[in-house]
């Protein structure tokens, strides 16, 4: 599952003008965003959505978001107002007046919380919210939770927009969240920059801004003597991209922008690819190893005919077919030609019932070890053995039976029904 992020938009930063430099860079990142593949299932705007917190700043947002073909939700930052955000997006929800809810997307529950205290510029986290934080996420302790937020409780390093350590919100914030050992991540803005932390026992991702970035500058600050530093500077807007996967989550930061291509994936660079892709699954031995290393999967062992672990190849996949082809048939051949010898048919023999069992059980001898093979090599195209389902269909089972399983390659190296076989 794929979620993009954008934050610190500042619509409305050149009052009056639809059509300002942030409105070009959203637009420029949404049209990025729409055009991945894949594409991201939901797009999390987390704060700072306008400058000033004007409805018609607000009314262009959604403008915007709405020639975007990806759902978002939407969080609140230092420089928004919720009176006019909930205006223009009736459909947002709030709790206890603060914009604080639960959106579930797929896997993962995700919080948006609420860090705005109208007309300050850093965060706030009052105990009225972290009481309905603390409730939401006591209510699926065994749900992967992801928490969004905007303002970083953690120190960053860039004086002029960090937390400072005294402030009460940050600790209160983190304290909720340390007792809950399902929040599997935390991201927000703000830094319009990107920044990791560990926080809260989890991992806090802060997102780039599509609106111009801080310099990254980590010199102390003395306010009593100005510099002349650079404070903002007019790099490509950025986005980031958050994959849940089976071991947790990743996170991606990038720039919009066209960079000049060094390498492509052709035919002249294929065969260097496959060399890396063999090397992956054939990890070096080292002195006083008596095992295969962690990265390098075991060798394959003897797959017994009549199972249905592991995998096999297109070679004993035909041998298996060819071989119960031939025993079907004597099998057959058999029966046909027990009847007139015994003097009679199925319903004058009086014996014909034990001579039918020991047919049907001689079929079945036949039949699973080919529902055995066939079970083995559709894991061995990555597929679970619940595809054999579709071979009774005509014609679509035959052409499964005869391509997909048959003639096509299996999996390279080890994949999730174990290693690689030969043949």
């Amino acid at each position: 599952m794929l979620i993009a992020q954008i934050t610190d938009i500042h619509l409305g930063f050149e009052r009056d003008n639809p059509g300002e430099m942030n409105r070009v860079r959203l637009d420029q990142t949404l049209a990025r965003l729409a055009s991945l593949d894949p594409r991201p299932e939901l797009l999390i705007c987390s704060g700072d959505l306008t400058d000033r917190g004007d409805q018609a700043s607000y009314e262009r947002l959604r403008e915007a978001l709405g020639a975007c073909p990806i759902p978002y939700v939407l969080a609140v930052g230092n420089h928004d107002l919720r009176g006019p955000l909930l205006t223009v997006f009736p459909e947002t929800p709030t709790s206890g007046g603060f914009v604080q809810y639960v959106h579930d997307q797929g896997p993962l529950r995700i919080v948006v919380i609420d860090t705005l205290e109208e007309n300050r510029h850093a965060g706030a986290f009052g105990p009225d919210r972290a009481r309905w934080l603390d409730r939401t996420l006591a209510q699926a302790p065994n749900r992967p939770t992801l928490i969004v937020l905007h303002h970083p409780p953690v120190v960053t390093g860039i004086d002029w927009m960090s937390l400072v350590p005294n402030e009460s919100w940050a600790p209160r914030l983190t304290e909720v969240v340390s007792r809950h050992k399902h929040v599997v991540g935390a991201i927000c803005g703000h830094m319009h920059r990107p920044i990791t932390a560990p926080w809260a026992g989890t991992i806090l991702r802060i997102c780039p801004s599509t609106a111009p970035q801080v310099t990254l500058d980590l010199k102390p600050m003395d306010l009593e003597r100005p510099d002349e530093r650079p404070l903002i500077e007019e790099e490509p807007p950025a986005y980031a991209l958050h994959q849940w996967t089976p071991a947790g989550l990743l996170t991606f930061y990038a720039r919009v922008e066209d960079p000049n291509v060094l390498l492509r994936f052709d035919s002249g660079f294929q065969p260097v690819l496959k060399h890396f892709e063999e090397e992956r699954h054939h990890e070096p031995a080292y002195p006083g190893e008596s095992h295969a290393g962690p990265m390098r999967a075991a060798p394959a062992g003897p797959v017994s005919p009549f199972g249905f672990q592991g995998r096999i190849g297109r070679l004993p996949f035909w041998l298996t077919m060819l071989g119960a082809t031939v025993v079907g048939t004597a099998v057959w051949l058999g029966g046909e030609a027990l009847v007139p010898a015994l003097g009679g048919t199925a319903f004058t023999l009086p014996l014909w019932g034990a001579v039918t069992w020991a047919m049907l059980l001689a079929k079945l001898a036949v039949i699973w070890p080919v529902l055995a093979a066939a079970a083995k090599r559709a894991h061995d195209r990555g597929r679970s053995a619940w595809w054999l389902l579709i071979l009774p269909v005509p014609l679509v089972g035959q052409l499964f039976l005869i391509i997909d399983l048959g003639l096509l390659r299996g999996d390279a190296g080890p994949n999730r029904f174990g290693p690689a076989p030969k043949g």
